[in-house]
């Protein structure tokens, strides 16, 4: 059972569970029966991406209320709605503090009528923020500690196997629940395929600090002001918006990078670019898996290139279907680049491997074994 429910944005974890329910719903091999719990609000964003089917029954739309008694009219909605509907797990797509007074709720109600709580973790900051409450600047130990210590959770399945690992060892979630981190993921967008492609390098994320956006700038500075290497017609595209672009732009201009680096700050749909590009590069400070982005390019047929973090080698098979960077630093990114442009004998091989990877082991089929074997435990559970 599925909550999708975002008061305040609606992010990649809420849009990948959409797409989940709306695939999961017409499985022919389901073995749970699946509604989609969101606000109006929410299921008015995600219709507007696409997202879910209009007059699906499974899709149940709580209210939103603006008023004075928002929280008891929310709450008692809210709770309604899951009695109704007989949930027996209530799987919250991606927990914000928004969440709270909702399963704070839930877990009030009788034993008999409480469904099994599960929570999806997918920020990959989270182990390394949340032990820093004196220093909280995140807002992760404020979001999160309420809900790891005042409310009963029955599971927790997390995008990042190092969530597991600090919550287990630090005992920092009061129920013990059961931890599992997933191994496979999937894209169906259905806009991502390989076309005919030009020589071009993409990236394409949020320009915040944990996607290190100048990280690949700088990395691009090495190839084009310190190495004098001859790009012969390659483009740097990097798509995104974000608080750093004013930095990354700044950084174009400064070391001079404009002929062979664009950036492009509002693109309504990236697929397009993706789709043309040979080649997708990910920065990111702490892991680049399960990144949605680069789910799609390599369902494209983009050779991946990016630092070796996290579980990082689950996505990129080095020397298969792209590049791990040898050295973390811009310099080691700068060689992997180098020799993917050194090679462009390899990029058929490493197209073909990433397309597999994404028809062979991050597939629905993978991904749904994974997540059913899970709510089989938790519902086995005390």
């Amino acid at each position: 059972m599925l909550i999708g429910l975002a008061d305040e944005k609606i992010g990649g974890a809420e849009r990948f569970f959409a797409d989940f329910f709306t695939l999961y719903d017409k499985y022919p091999e389901a073995k749970f029966s699946a509604i989609f719990l969101t606000d109006k609000s929410s299921a008015g964003i995600l219709s507007k991406l696409g997202k879910l089917e209009g007059n699906n029954p499974a899709v149940i739309r709580l209210i939103n209320v603006s008023n004075r008694l928002k929280k008891i009219a929310e709450g008692f909605d809210f709770l309604w709605k899951i009695v109704i509907n007989r949930v027996d797990i209530l799987h919250v797509g991606s927990y914000t503090a928004y969440y709270y007074n909702r399963v704070k709720l839930l877990d009030r109600l009788p034993r008999f009528l409480r469904p099994k709580l599960v929570i999806n973790i997918v920020s990959t900051e989270l182990p390394y923020q949340y032990p820093l409450k004196d220093k909280d600047e995140m807002g992760y130990y404020r979001r999160f500690s309420p809900l790891f210590n005042n409310i009963y959770i029955d599971g927790i399945y997390c995008w990042n196997k190092l969530f597991k690992e600090y919550a287990e060892a630090n005992s920092i979630i009061r129920s013990k629940p059961l931890i599992e981190a997933i191994k496979s993921r999937f894209s169906s967008d259905k806009k991502f395929f390989p076309i005919k492609k030009k020589k071009q390098i993409v990236f394409v994320s949020r320009l915040v600090p944990v996607k290190a956006p100048l990280f690949f700038l700088e990395a691009i500075n090495v190839l084009v002001n310190e190495w004098k290497f001859n790009l012969s017609g390659w483009r740097f595209i990097i798509c995104g918006d974000g608080p750093l672009k004013k930095d990354c732009l700044d950084f174009i201009a400064e070391k001079t990078l404009g002929e062979c680096t664009t950036l492009l700050d509002n693109v309504p749909d990236s697929s397009v670019i993706v789709n043309e590009s040979l080649c997708y590069v990910s920065t990111q400070d702490l892991d680049n898996f399960p990144s949605l982005a680069m789910n799609e390019a390599m369902t494209a047929g983009n050779a991946i290139i990016a630092r070796n973090v996290g579980q990082t080698a689950l996505f990129v098979e080095d020397g298969k279907n792209g590049f791990l960077a040898k050295e973390d630093s811009p310099h080691g990114l700068a060689e992997a680049i180098r020799k993917y442009i050194d090679s462009p004998m390899l990029h058929e091989s490493f197209s073909a491997h990433s397309i597999r990877l994404t028809q062979e082991v991050h597939t629905p089929a993978n991904f749904i074994r994974g997540i059913e074997s899970f709510w089989h435990k938790i519902l086995q559970r005390r």
